[in-house]
């Protein structure tokens, strides 16, 4: 794969762009499916239901929330994941 030249896009084809390359991992895709159906989720609950371990789910989870796909909420002891809207 070469080198992009994102100067010849607009700024929401670079953006669009940008999440499709965060959404490459089957991982990641099925942490924001989980999310459009489910408002939040702890990360206890996406790693019930994603099958990794807590590690590997935190480390998918701290990517997407990197890319400014999902926010975290802290509500009491808890912190919840959520899609950004």
């Amino acid at each position: 794969m070469g080198i992009i030249r994102t100067e010849l896009y607009n700024i929401q084809q670079n953006i669009t762009a940008q999440a499709f390359r965060y959404l490459s991992h089957p991982g990641r895709v099925k942490i924001v499916m989980m999310l459009l159906i489910n408002d939040r989720l702890t990360l206890g609950q996406i790693q019930e239901e994603i099958g990794l371990s807590q590690a590997a789910t935190s480390s998918l989870v701290k990517q997407l929330k990197d890319a400014g796909l999902i926010k975290s909420i802290q509500l009491e002891t808890s912190v919840f994941y959520s899609l950004v809207r």
